[in-house]
């Protein structure tokens, strides 16, 4: 076997089971796991190899939920606890330079290839600056999903939204087919086949800013354009008391805006049941299926309702620690049948986008409910299959080559691989994307 790389190390840990393996030789040729030689004699015919030494080579992780186009608020100081204030900043922030916005981009996508990630989701807004964050994305070498987020809190301004959000996203799936050299109906066909790395996809902000009537005419486009989406849902206690009283602490910053918040469709409802009443049935599996940001304001059907229609749910520990939402009931949302991936976030919540941190946060937040391994998987294999590869199967994910490799941790239980990784957060030791070594430190 002539390979493209062969990587040795104490220990493999295997997607999906996590089942840990001693002593490997890991063969990777045309981006794919082709072998696991178990035994430190095995010998491979490999046009490159790697001796990573007594280091961990595990599942990459997936960002499934990023604002890489605030990476420039890096050590702001912004406070969560008053929202008002805080995006009133964030706002702000949009009338960066491009250059301070592209860059700042730049140097965290770095930053996560770093941190053992492989690949991200990331909501860009239709500000100066998106398209050179979406290049940036591209060349990062990640897999990129690029969401474009669309936001009307005006009902009367939602066409004009509407069409400028369309040429965002004209204008990255121009960038995205330059950079994979494909023509759109190859492009096409690849979405409605699978795979999706790269992809455009949509994102309606939130039912506070999206009204029922737009987020149904999104299904729609997407479901025609075999486009994924992501919205953020019931984020907080705010938004339920908006949604369905028209008040609480989200009600003075429309009104601050110059909103008359009496245009809004106001159901009574939250936004989950909203959605699952008047979207979900133009929603298609696979096609333009919806992962669902937070969703820390859950009541006890509102997890039932996530787990019945299978949906997809993205949690980001630290920034819910920074913004008092409430706790994530991950453990009752997997019981009822949903899934869970791990996203970080923006920097205008979280000091940086490692998505190790942010499992070691989930964890002193959910231990005792939830194993390692749960956690784990959620930000490895669930956030693969969740945004690039909804088709995959488990034979899929045990010849997929998005791996990092960790310099294994001094106290590294071998019955407990999972909680030694999240516990010691070691050294990311490299980082490779279908194969490909997009960062190293060996």
């Amino acid at each position: 076997m002539n390979a493209d790389l062969a990587i040795r190390a104490a220990y493999y840990l295997e997607p999906e089971t996590l089942d840990l393996r001693s002593d490997v030789t890991l063969v990777i040729d045309k981006g794919r796991r082709v072998a696991l030689l178990e035994g430190a004699q095995a010998k491979v015919d490999a046009k490159r190899e790697l001796d990573a030494g007594d280091a961990v080579i595990a599942p990459a992780f997936i960002n499934a939920h990023a604002h890489l186009d605030l990476s420039h608020l890096r050590s702001m100081p912004l406070d969560g606890e008053h929202f008002g204030e805080w995006l009133s900043a964030v706002v702000a922030s949009r009338a960066a330079p491009v250059s301070v916005i592209a860059s700042a981009a730049e140097f965290t996508l770095n930053e996560m290839l770093a941190t053992g990630c492989a690949g991200v989701l990331d909501i860009l807004a239709t500000n100066q600056g998106a398209a050179d964050v979406a290049k940036a994305t591209l060349a990062s070498g990640l897999r990129a999903a690029i969401a474009v987020e669309i936001l009307s809190p005006d009902p009367d301004a939602e066409e004009f939204m509407f069409g400028k959000t369309c040429d965002l996203i004209e204008e990255i799936v121009a960038l995205v087919l330059a950079h994979t050299k494909e023509e759109k109906a190859a492009y096409q066909a690849r979405l409605a086949s699978g795979e999706r790395s790269p992809q455009v996809a949509l994102s309606p902000h939130a039912p506070y800013s999206v009204s029922p009537r737009l987020y149904q005419k999104l299904a729609a486009y997407c479901a025609e354009r075999k486009m994924m989406q992501t919205t953020h849902m019931n984020e907080s206690i705010a938004e339920r008391e908006f949604l369905v009283e028209g008040g609480g602490k989200l009600a003075p910053l429309y009104a601050a805006m110059g909103l008359d918040t009496t245009k809004m469709r106001w159901t009574n409802r939250d936004g989950l049941t909203t959605w699952v009443e008047e979207v979900l049935p133009a929603i298609q599996a696979g096609v333009n299926e919806t992962i669902h940001a937070h969703c820390y304001d859950l009541s006890d059907e509102n997890v039932a309702q996530l787990g019945a229609n299978n949906q997809c749910v993205a949690y980001c520990p630290r920034s819910r620690r920074y913004f008092g939402h409430p706790k994530f009931r991950m453990r009752d949302l997997l019981n009822a049948g949903a899934r869970v991936t791990i996203g970080t976030d923006s920097l205008g919540s979280t000091p940086n986008l490692n998505m190790m941190q942010e499992l070691q946060a989930a964890w002193a937040d959910l231990e005792g409910e939830v194993s390692a391994e749960e956690l784990f998987r959620a930000a490895t294999t669930e956030g693969l299959k969740a945004v690039f590869a909804p088709n995959m199967t488990r034979d899929d994910l045990r010849h997929s080559a998005d791996i990092q490799i960790f310099r294994a941790p001094s106290e590294f239980s071998e019955s407990n691989p999972a909680q030694s990784l999240i516990e010691s957060a070691p050294l990311c030791l490299a980082t490779l994307v279908a194969g490909e070594i997009r960062h190293r430190h060996i």
